[in-house]
């Protein structure tokens, strides 16, 4: 197992214990198996995902191309997969997909927290590099170069935790989908900010890093689901989110 699977293991792993934590009672059994739906459905599309990004590595691989924790994920894949998860799983429970959100959205920030810190080590997601005499940390690259660079990486996952001490607690509503849409307005902002930052090779469509156009989509996304759950606030809530 490399580090790479190792951080992606602890943040699934604090984003389970998180959803327990917050759907305690007669809910927290069948939350739980929801939120491993969700997970599950994110690595598999976070690795289809990796084959349209680097559609050599299938070629190159072969059979091994299906050995996950060797690393090969991308986070534009696993947000998708996740959300057919949650689409599906609404539909089976009956559920009103805003409140399933709620219920499942304490996963995402443990994840993409250690996502960011997986990233060091694979190098992957690093920032331009500086003079030595700067001191910054020495990061390696995608060819195993070591090299005095901005801390993109830490950054991200630094300011990330620093928003949700901020705003989890200060996001509890009495409508449905405000926690889910905050969390995940939160979530593609910071992405895409932090995605300009990059200066590992990525794919470019229309001059711009394919990842860069996936936060776009995925900000644009947010926005509209938060502005339809201010519409709609009139539904009750079953419960708070804490």
């Amino acid at each position: 197992m490399n580090l790479y699977t190792l951080f992606l293991g602890i943040g699934a792993t604090f984003g389970m214990w998180r959803v327990s934590q917050n759907n305690l009672g007669n809910q927290v059994i069948r939350t739980a198996y929801s939120a491993l739906g969700v997970l599950a459905c994110a690595l598999i599309g976070s690795r289809i995902g990796f084959f349209f990004w680097q559609p050599g590595y299938i070629k190159v691989m072969g059979w091994k191309a299906i050995q996950i924790w060797d690393g090969g994920l991308i986070w534009p894949g696993a947000i998708f997969g996740a959300w057919v998860a949650i689409g599906m799983i609404a539909i089976i429970r009956k559920m009103d997909i805003r409140e399933l959100a709620d219920q499942l959205s304490p996963l995402l920030l443990p994840i993409v927290i250690m996502t960011w810190l997986a990233c060091i080590s694979t190098g992957s997601g690093y920032g331009v590099e500086i003079s030595p005499e700067f001191y910054f940390p020495a990061v390696v690259n995608e060819r195993g170069v070591y090299a005095s660079r901005f801390p993109n990486q830490w950054v991200a996952a630094i300011v990330l935790f620093l928003l949700y001490l901020v705003f989890d607690k200060k996001i509890q509503s009495k409508f449905v989908g405000f926690y889910s849409a905050v969390t995940w307005l939160v979530f593609s902002i910071h992405t895409l900010i932090f995605s300009f930052f990059r200066s590992d090779p990525r794919p470019h469509w229309l001059g711009q890093p394919v990842d860069i156009w996936a936060a776009i989509l995925i900000l644009v996304i947010s926005i509209i689901y938060f502005v339809l759950v201010i519409l709609l606030r009139t539904t009750p809530q079953k419960k708070d989110i804490v």
